[in-house]
């Protein structure tokens, strides 16, 4: 799975690519900016991004940003769309957690 990961602090970013490398994920790109996000978003195309919320330039919101522009420019397909298993009330999840937890206990 190719990563594109987004973080400013330089050993956090690094802590992070050799965590995600050890565990067998492809780092395509490691960025520490918004404009270097928003590049590597575009031209690599990965599976996945890690993205740090408050990026350089500004440290405002540019990581959000770039990701939510990442996903208008190429949405997820599924997304959106509703699930084939039917919906089960929250009601139902207690009694079934319930009966699943006085089984476990006896």
């Amino acid at each position: 799975m190719r990563v594109v990961l987004a973080e400013d602090l330089f050993l956090l970013r690094d802590g992070l690519v050799r965590l995600l490398e050890a565990y067998g994920f492809e780092i395509a790109a490691a960025v520490e900016s918004g404009p270097e996000l928003t590049r590597a978003l575009a031209e690599l195309t990965p599976d996945v991004a890690v993205v740090d919320v408050r990026l350089p330039p500004t440290h405002t919101d540019e990581g959000l940003q770039c990701a939510l522009a990442a996903r208008r420019a190429r949405p997820v397909p599924g997304a959106g769309r509703r699930p084939k298993w039917p919906r089960i009330p929250p009601w139902k999840w207690t009694i079934l957690l319930g009966c699943l937890a006085s089984t476990v206990e006896a």
